[in-house]
């Protein structure tokens, strides 16, 4: 019985390998399960910051991980004693005084999901600005955060502001 399966990206997603693994040892491993910490009203505050982001509901339930939300699947079993890596699409950071959209949701998003967004050419100098890492401008741009689109694809996101869109694309997706 093989307890190990791969889906290539014909059959289904990007491309999957899934394996069950069986610990043949009682050793500690130096790898941490996720700390959930969960508050009714961190929640709350989230799937609010959420809908002022997307237009759909919500796709999966909501979970804090330490300083992070997790939108995980509703058929995801319990993980809080495993060492799981990654589960989920990261939605956003906690930082000290607002939570911060994580660039995993805007890319998960469907362009017709996401409130506030500007569409760009694939040949367009904005595009290349934003991929370099730099602010672009916008004139039609409502304030807060805006998803970046590329003929219609999610391609990153900004934070508008004074006639910029402040850059939050990935340090390590720039093209330099």
């Amino acid at each position: 019985m093989t307890f190990a399966k791969r889906i290539t990206p014909l059959e289904c997603g990007e491309g999957h390998f899934i394996a069950k693994l069986v610990k043949k040892s009682h050793q500690k491993s130096d790898v941490h399960a996720y700390k959930i910490k969960s508050k009714e009203k961190d929640l709350l505050k989230a799937e609010k910051f959420f809908s002022s982001l997307f237009s759909s509901e919500l796709y999966g339930q909501l979970e804090k991980i330490n300083n992070n939300f997790f939108i995980l699947p509703y058929e995801m079993p319990d993980i809080r004693n495993l060492n799981v890596i990654r589960a989920g699409v990261l939605f956003a950071e906690e930082k000290k005084s607002h939570i911060e959209p994580h660039h995993a949701v805007f890319i998960a998003a469907k362009e017709n999901e996401i409130n506030n967004k500007i569409n760009f050419n694939q040949c367009s100098n904005e595009i290349a600005v934003f991929l370099k890492g730099e602010e672009i401008p916008c004139s039609n741009c409502q304030p807060g955060y805006v998803g970046i689109t590329v003929e219609g694809i999610p391609t990153g996101f900004g934070k508008y502001s004074n006639g910029k869109i402040k850059n939050k694309y990935p340090k390590g997706l720039r093209n330099l």
